[in-house]
């Protein structure tokens, strides 16, 4: 049985004060965020064209697997014992670099996606029962951690970063966390939660689907306010969410 996980890193259509639209030209309708005045102080971005822009994923949340990313990292999971990864990927749906005032496009580059990866699958016990003991003649209270019989969870980490290829130096956008899998063949019963951090921008979005069904683990927007200005730093926005099967 095949788990197919995945999380997304996507510029929503519309971030309210910060997104324009694109009102001419072979790009007219869409939306696109500016070249941020920091990233000029960078020699090899000084010379951009005045309106610079980059145009967003055009999208809100949406759990299609080929949705418009600038980053997206999934894994394919075979639930058979033992529980292994048959497949990774990570890409991105390329930068389109774009005059907003005209609509001329000025360029376009795919994100290097080598800096990111899936760890390997690390087993996690089943439930843990604790046991009081006591030493002699001292009667020193300790306890011993003895695993009881159940279903082991399976982690699977997942570290994420990568640049906007047509802006030297361009602050990374990352995620760090890990799919947890809990499969019950007995019942026929998964769980499958994540646990991380996604960074300050843009929105976040994470899926997991069995059997043809897809579940939303979490949505995340970017915070009122947030630009790619916040990217400097490393992730650092808490995120959690769990789903069931069936």
């Amino acid at each position: 049985m095949a788990l197919k996980v995945w999380i997304n890193a996507f510029i929503p259509q519309t971030v309210a004060g910060y997104t324009k639209p694109i009102t001419t030209g072979t790009h007219m309708g869409k939306t696109a965020v500016p070249l941020p005045g920091l990233a000029r102080l960078n020699p090899l971005n000084l010379f951009k064209n005045w309106d610079t822009g980059y145009l967003t994923d055009q999208r809100s949340f949406n759990d299609a697997p080929g949705a418009s990313v600038r980053m997206r990292s999934l894994a394919e999971i075979d639930l058979t014992l033992p529980v292994h990864v048959t497949r990774t990927l990570h890409e991105s749906s390329g930068t389109t670099g774009v005059d907003m005032a005209t609509g001329r496009q000025l360029g376009f580059g795919v994100a290097d996606m080598s800096r990111c990866s899936f760890f390997p699958i690390v087993i996690v016990p089943p439930v843990i029962h604790s046991r009081p003991y006591f030493t002699f003649p001292l009667a020193v209270p300790f306890t011993i951690d003895t695993p009881v019989s159940g279903v082991p969870t399976y982690k699977l980490r997942i570290l994420g970063q990568a640049s906007d290829p047509l802006v030297s130096a361009a602050a990374d956008i990352d995620y760090d966390g890990s799919f947890e899998i809990t499969y019950d063949a007995a019942v026929n019963r998964c769980f499958v939660a994540f646990t991380g951090l996604i960074d300050a921008f843009p929105a976040f979005e994470c899926y997991a689907q069995l059997n043809g069904v897809t579940k939303c683990l979490f949505t995340a927007p970017p915070p009122a306010g947030n630009t790619v200005t916040n990217l400097p730093f490393s992730a650092n926005r808490p995120i959690a969410g769990m789903v069931a099967f069936p």
